[in-house]
């Protein structure tokens, strides 16, 4: 849920306002025409010299597409069917699937690793006083968020590449 949130954070993305940007905001609002998207969604522009554009949010009306100062330096028919990919992805639920699924995903992986850890920890136990091994415990906790996390990754690259792939064809 706070997906555009950090996004704006860690990129330190600035909102455009009425007013400022007018080419960028024109450029927005065509592509928005173009696909036939009424909803709102928030324009921002981050200090990059890259040419990029991303966008982010975990609902179509909460979402944010952000444009990098180098995105503002190529063609207008570039920048307008660049806008349009990302909304594209945002109108068919891509971003918001995503951040749910990175999320579950890496909340699942610390969970069955903690259990694993628990129920295999508790095999080396010495007497039946002791409560757990805690080196043993840690030992295959961190094993198993390293399998778990590096599967869970792949899974949603995997995930994320469909995604993608669709919206490019759109």
């Amino acid at each position: 849920a706070m997906s555009r949130d950090i996004s704006i954070w860690s990129t330190s993305t600035r909102p455009v306002d009425d007013g400022q940007e007018v080419d960028l905001q024109r450029l927005f609002h065509e592509a928005k025409a173009r696909i036939g998207w009424t909803l709102d969604t928030q324009l921002g522009i981050y200090p990059s010299e890259e040419k990029n554009v991303f966008s982010a949010g975990y609902l179509p009306h909460k979402s944010l597409v952000s444009v990098s100062r180098g995105f503002l330096k190529i063609s207008e028919g570039e920048q307008v069917a660049l806008l349009m990919h990302e909304l594209i992805k945002i109108r068919n639920g891509s971003t918001s699937l995503l951040g749910f699924c990175q999320g579950m995903t890496y909340g699942l992986n610390l969970y069955f690793a903690r259990i694993l850890a628990l129920l295999l920890g508790t095999t080396f136990l010495t007497s039946e006083g002791e409560t757990s091994s805690s080196n043993p415990e840690r030992v295959v906790n961190l094993i198993t968020t390293l399998f778990l996390t590096l599967f869970g990754s792949l899974l949603v690259f995997h995930l994320s590449r469909r995604r993608q792939s669709a919206a490019d064809r759109e």
